[in-house]
């Protein structure tokens, strides 16, 4: 009795272990070759643009054959407000389809808020994160994009006292303007 009970447990571990052998083997033929060479990256890890001009945005690489449609996100940061204040992202998912890709270049979306703000130049820092379906991140999987300020103020100097002689000194009244309100103090 004992031998037949032990042959029945040794014959169920067989077979739990030739399934366990099968259901990995066709996971790794189903996912494992088309889980290699399939990647997203950033074209660039920086780069920078005047706002009003808006070149030099970053866009995603995406290279491989993907079975099935992808997508990953895009984590934004930086010291530049989104939105519409300083720039918009028209979506945090980037979609990929279906298809095969060698390094090709997807737009992010990224859109840069022209203003006549005088202001320090600010960092767009974008991330890559979540990656769906075949995609597989890959450096750089950051990038940071400085908008660069393109705004100046324009200041006007008018003397107002046009009697005012410079031999011998005499006292002047001069008028000073600013094209906007200063903000920064």
């Amino acid at each position: 009795m004992k031998i037949n009970t032990l042959h029945n447990l040794l014959s169920k571990l067989l077979i739990i272990r030739y399934l366990r052998s099968v259901a990995f083997l066709c996971a790794f033929l189903l996912l494992g070759f088309n889980g290699f060479g399939q990647t997203v990256s950033f074209s660039s890890a920086s780069g920078s643009g005047a706002e009003d001009v808006g070149t030099g945005i970053p866009t995603l690489l995406v290279d491989g054959e993907y079975l099935f449609d992808s997508s990953v996100m895009l984590i934004p940061g930086g010291s530049a407000t989104g939105g519409g204040t300083d720039y918009t992202l028209a979506s945090a998912t980037i979609n990929i389809p279906a298809g095969t890709y060698s390094n090709t270049a997807i737009p992010l979306g990224l859109t840069i808020t022209v203003d006549a703000v005088v202001e320090p130049d600010e960092t767009i820092v974008l991330t890559l994160g979540s990656p769906m379906g075949d995609a597989s991140i890959v450096a750089p999987a950051s990038t940071t994009y400085t908008i660069l300020n393109d705004d100046s103020y324009i200041a006007s100097i008018a003397a107002t006292d046009a009697a005012a002689s410079e031999s011998p000194l005499g006292t002047g009244t001069y008028t000073v303007s600013l094209d906007v309100p200063n903000s920064s103090g």
